[in-house]
């Protein structure tokens, strides 16, 4: 057999691997944002309660309360606002290590404002039904994002190993972060 044809059809081989691994690659990262998006909906839905609660506070009177207690006032507020600031950014850049390592940082900040307001029912009352809904988001949200893990380590995995790995260098396809803090 010819040098020449030998060859092409080696290089043929491997362009068709070459492809291959790319498409399962992409198939792979856009499972990642797909398991994000549900996950993001989980999220939307803990700031929105979050705000719904925070906007029944007035800071004002509560400030002389929470000062006794040695809490700071508007706790919730300012935790609601910065979890929508890094939900926004996660939403921009789904799959980026720092855009969710930020987002996990604020979800934590989050629930301790959360759990500091409803500890504190001399300031705040959190009526049952409002509890009850925090704790079904919160089981929602645990669950989607056992299921973006999942898809994303698989994804992460899959770039990580050699030959893959050489397709994800030269097409840029960075690892997906977690949402853990």
């Amino acid at each position: 057999m010819p040098v020449a044809l030998t060859l092409a059809i080696a290089c043929a081989l491997l362009l068709c691997w070459a492809v291959g691994a790319y498409n399962r690659l992409v198939r792979l990262r856009s499972r990642a944002r797909q398991a994000f998006a549900q996950l993001l909906v989980q999220l939307r839905r803990r700031q929105a309660l979050a705000e719904r609660v925070a906007g029944q506070l007035t800071v004002e009177p509560a400030a002389a309360v929470a000062a006794a207690a040695g809490v700071a006032p508007g706790g919730l507020i300012a935790a609601a606002r910065q979890f929508g600031a890094a939900l926004s950014a996660a939403h921009e850049r789904p799959l980026e290590v720092d855009a969710l390592r930020s987002l996990g940082a604020a979800d934590a900040v989050l629930t301790l404002a959360w759990d500091r307001h409803v500890s504190d029912s001399a300031q705040n009352a959190v009526d049952e039904e409002q509890a009850t809904q925090w704790h079904a988001v919160a089981a929602g949200q645990a669950h989607a994002n056992a299921q973006f893990e999942e898809t994303a380590a698989l994804y992460n995995a899959s770039i990580a190993q050699f030959p893959a790995s050489i397709i994800a260098a030269l097409f840029g396809l960075r690892r997906a972060g977690a949402l853990q803090p």
